[in-house]
């Protein structure tokens, strides 16, 4: 509202009710400077009641209106005051602070202006007057007028003399004005002379319309200047309260730490108190179970007793009626069709097992191939135990399987009795003599793990998971160890077990028995079905010897690529050839694991290993790696010191038994990049035909020095094994699920076996395989000469005439 009425009579008229028609308005337009000098009045106006302000500068208005005017008046006043005490306790000086208005805010319509005060226009001697006794009364810090302090009434404001009209008292400071509508006001506080110095800052507040009448406020544009003394109280205070706020945040999640802690710790207590009393519970019920299961057997072994008297008695009445009839060949063909009272007085443990039976449970075996229930499955513990077996095998009209690592491929069955050798698990450490006295069913992981501890090693398998006795009776390559002591059965030493005819010998290449001299030999290469082993001693080797670094650790390299640089790193591959003595890479064609960017991609990892100082693995590895640029095809690239006892770590994947497994090895004199890489397409195409076959089906090839393995032989070894030059290795693995998948996997191998041997056959060479691997007779042309064979089978009618043993050289493989 920019007009207001001129006088107080024309107010009245309006609000009269006589029927007198109403006077013509009259406006005017008041100047800028009339506001301001009107405004500023009214501001000075410090002793004046709450009816005076009312009827003197707002009349008519509503009570509840002119009372909030009012109390923003007596708060300006307080503010007033407050400033003038702030100057009254600063020594005076020329350039001292004053508050002014600013000029680019003094721009009010005037629409907050009274009506009276508009019609009473003061001068300029009555405005100085009034402001000077303003400046003489004594300052308040109550903006309510409450009685000052004592310390309030020490301190005067300052005096200050009349000047011209249009100055300002030091110290001055223009209130905010006020209305029904709200202003923009700025108020600006201005060292003289030094307003470079001063901080500033700035409030807002946002207006939101109200009702007709209401008060509004809000302040735009508000500049509050600060003296640098004054910014600097401020500043530590504030500084100060942070500080201590920040410290008692900090102590306050110290101590919720430790509770924490406390309470964390008290969990893995009470977690661990869990974990024993349920291992504790589990303890209690096996025992109350194995309890019951021998409180059935002794029943059983009763009731086992009495039929045996039964049987007794009843021989012996029908002996005193036929007097010629042998007792003992009588009482053994009965006893035969009861096996429990035939092992009654051994220490044997039997299982027959029934329609009902898991064959997993009962035996162990790498491999499913070929695998059925047998007629009976004994667990013997003496060697007597074993003839005992014999007997009852050649009286039933079965054939005696011993099982030891469970890892080859052979023929069980219902004419089968299984011979499990799991309680021959002795090791003795010879350090005089420098060999170890091994038990039949002793894995090459325990027998190393036992060696170490007195720093020795000898030839050991790829896998640990394969017994001692197996790995010799079929030749024993034993990697990059081959290339340092030659084949496993270049350093065993002496065989002892069990023949055929229930006999006990001991062999060594030394016998002076021709035959158990020959049995020596051809146990060495092609000793399956000739003897139950029951142990055998090798000659072994300080690990000290191997200068290997840190004592016990092997310098490994290892680089994994994608299936497209296959080609590159064949190539890098064929320049590690001929091997170096102790050095054994091998390249791996597997797919990616489940975790992996790319689930079953095909990919390629090279492993090399050193087994001698680290720093001649670094000299001859690091210069063919960095003139060929392989390393950054990899995508995984690792060089670690591995402890001894890590070299199974490789298999230990393909060491899980169950499963159709089989191993299809090819041994040659060289295999050129392009028959790698065609039989690396070949098993790609295997895993995209045959999904069963497709996650751990893999491809090995792999190379080593032959020098200490040629070595070990000479014209006069008539030890069955061929082959000792040839330097290189394949090794096609299968492993599927589904009897459907056999055809096509068979397939599958005996094609990139055939891939393998083709550059040998441009040459002139025959292939070769390892007799380990044996899966029936179709390939013993690729284990053993014609001499060799009729060797074999001569031993075999010697110590295995009725063929009681498992005889793989009469294994059609149907």
């Amino acid at each position: 509202m920019a007009d207001a009425y001129e006088s107080q009579e024309d107010l009245a008229a309006l609000d009269s009710h006589s029927p007198t028609p109403r006077p013509k308005r009259r406006y005017r337009r008041w100047s800028d400077e009339d506001k301001k000098l009107l405004l500023s009045q009214r501001d000075r106006d410090s002793t004046i009641t709450w009816k005076e302000f009312s009827g003197k500068y707002y009349p008519g208005w509503k009570g509840s209106d002119i009372q909030k005017k009012y109390s923003e008046f007596r708060l300006k006043l307080g503010m007033n005051a407050s400033e003038n005490m702030q100057k009254a306790t600063r020594p005076e000086t020329p350039k001292s602070a004053s508050f002014r208005l600013n000029q680019s805010d003094c721009t009010s319509s005037g629409e907050d202006i009274p009506y009276s005060e508009r019609a009473r226009p003061q001068t300029h001697t009555r405005h100085q007057a009034k402001r000077a006794r303003i400046t003489d009364r004594q300052v308040s810090r109550d903006p309510r007028r409450r009685p000052a302090k004592p310390s309030d009434q020490q301190i005067k404001a300052p005096q200050v003399e009349n000047g011209p009209a249009n100055t300002r008292m030091e110290g001055e400071t223009p209130l905010l004005s006020t209305g029904p509508h709200a202003t923009d006001v700025s108020m600006t506080n201005t060292l003289q002379g030094n307003q470079e110095n001063c901080h500033t800052c700035t409030v807002q507040e946002s207006s939101s319309p109200k009702v007709s009448h209401n008060i509004q406020h809000h302040f735009e544009g508000m500049e509050i200047y600060l003296s640098p003394e004054t910014q600097q109280n401020m500043n530590q205070v504030m500084t100060q309260a942070l500080v201590e706020q920040r410290d008692r945040l900090f102590k306050e999640m110290s101590q919720m730490k430790q509770k924490l802690t406390s309470t964390g710790d008290q969990l893995r207590v009470y977690k661990e108190e869990k974990c024993d009393l349920e291992t504790e519970n589990l303890r209690l019920k096996t025992e109350v179970e194995s309890l019951q299961s021998e409180k059935g057997e002794l029943k059983r072994k009763c009731d086992d007793l009495e039929q045996f008297k039964t049987n007794i008695m009843t021989a012996v009445g029908q002996r005193a009626s036929h007097p010629s009839l042998p007792p003992q060949s009588k009482i053994a063909k009965m006893t035969a069709t009861n096996p429990k009272g035939f092992f009654e007085s051994t220490t044997n443990a039997i299982i027959i097992p029934d329609a009902d039976t898991d064959i997993h449970k009962v035996i162990s075996r790498w491999s499913d191939e070929r695998l059925k229930k047998p007629a009976i499955i004994v667990i013997p513990s003496s060697q007597d135990d074993i003839i005992s077996a014999i007997h009852y095998a050649r009286e039933n009209g079965l054939t005696l399987l011993a099982g030891s690592g469970g890892h080859k491929v052979v023929p069980i069955d219902e004419k089968t009795l299984y011979l499990d050798m799991r309680n021959f698990k002795g090791i003795k450490v010879d350090k005089d003599n420098e060999t170890a006295e091994i038990g039949g069913a002793v894995t090459n992981s325990e027998l190393m793990m036992a060696l170490l501890q007195d720093g020795y090693y000898t030839t050991y398998a790829n896998s640990g998971a394969v017994s001692m006795a197996g790995l010799v009776l079929g030749g024993g390559f034993c990697g990059a160890l081959s290339s340092i002591h030659g084949l496993a059965i270049d350093n065993v030493v002496v065989f002892e077990g069990v023949t055929a005819s229930g006999e006990i010998v001991r062999v060594d290449k030394l016998a002076s028995d021709p035959d158990k001299k020959e049995l020596f030999e051809v146990l060495c290469g092609a000793g399956y079905g000739l003897l139950v082993i029951t142990s055998l001693s090798m000659k072994i080797h300080k690990l000290s010897s191997l200068n290997l670094g840190g004592g016990d650790k092997l310098w490994v390299r290892k680089y994994t690529f994608p299936a497209v640089h296959i080609e590159k790193v064949v190539d890098f591959f064929e320049t590690l050839l001929p091997v170096k003595p102790k050095l054994m890479p091998i390249l791996l064609c597997g797919r990616a694991p489940p975790t992996a960017p790319v689930p079953g991609a095909p990919m390629v990892i090279l492993t090399i290993t050193y087994y001698g100082p680290e720093s001649e693995g670094r000299d001859f590895i690091d210069p063919l790696v960095a003139s060929s640029g392989i390393e950054k095809l990899s995508v995984a690239s690792e060089t670690t010191l591995a402890p001894f006892h890590t070299i199974f770590d490789i298999s230990k994947m393909l060491d899980a038994h169950g499963g159709f497994k089989a191993q299809h090895i090819v041994r040659a004199n060289s295999f050129s990049a392009s028959s790698i890489m065609l039989a690396f397409e070949r098993w790609k195409r295997l895993g995209d035909d045959v999904a069963d076959a497709r996650p751990l089906s893999l491809l090995l090839v792999w190379a080593y020095n032959p020098a200490a393995t040629v070595g070990n032989s000479s014209r006069s070894d008539k030890r069955p094994f061929i082959g000792r030059d040839r330097p290189m290795f394949g090794n096609v693995i299968t492993w599927y699920n589904k009897h459907e998948s056999e055809a096509s996997v068979e397939k599958y191998a005996a094609e990139v076996t055939e891939i393998l041997r083709q550059d040998d056959a441009k040459n002139g060479f025959s292939g070769a395989t390892l007799p380990n691997n044996f899966r029936n007779n179709s390939q013993l042309q690729l284990g053993y000469t014609d001499e060799m064979l009729t060797q074999i089978n001569r031993v075999h009618a010697k110590w295995n005439p009725d063929s009681l043993f498992y005889n793989v050289l009469q294994d059609p493989g149907v």
